[in-house]
């Protein structure tokens, strides 16, 4: 079994040496008054390599993670209960609800992306309201 990363050779050599900080550091985001039901997209500056080791909301929501803006709207409407297929770009997706608003990723997805964007697209699943989600991760290639 081969393990495909996206990061550069010298990317690689700079964690060999553990000249790359992997400090954690906490992103977070949120979007104001969106209704029930309703969705939102944007943009996070999460570095071109990264690890992603915990998610926190403050409502229930479905929260997808791209490598780029066009990948994110080639799956729109994809449905909850369907995998990606193709070349997708799609890094993580996570189905948050009422008993289940923070999350130990293990085991932790990695994400690549070209411009150090990541491209998120998030649903509300709860009450109208403002929705906050923090991403805690570990940034390897900034």
């Amino acid at each position: 079994m081969a393990t495909v990363t996206g990061l550069t050779a010298a990317a690689i050599n700079a964690l060999i040496a553990g000249r790359v900080s992997t400090a954690e550091v906490d992103v977070a985001e949120t979007i104001v008054a969106l209704a029930s039901s309703s969705g939102a997209q944007g943009a996070l500056s999460l570095g071109h390599a990264y690890r992603l080791d915990k998610l926190v909301v403050d409502h229930p929501c479905r929260l997808r993670l791209y490598a780029s803006a066009a990948q994110r709207t080639a799956d729109a409407d994809r449905p909850r209960d369907q995998d990606p297929t193709g070349d997708h770009g799609c890094i993580a997706e996570f189905l948050m609800t009422n008993s289940l608003l923070s999350m130990q990723l293990i085991p932790p997805p990695h994400g690549y992306t070209p411009d150090g964007f990541t491209y998120y697209s998030i649903v509300n699943d709860g009450a109208t309201g403002d929705v906050t989600f923090t991403l805690t991760e570990q940034v390897l290639e900034p």
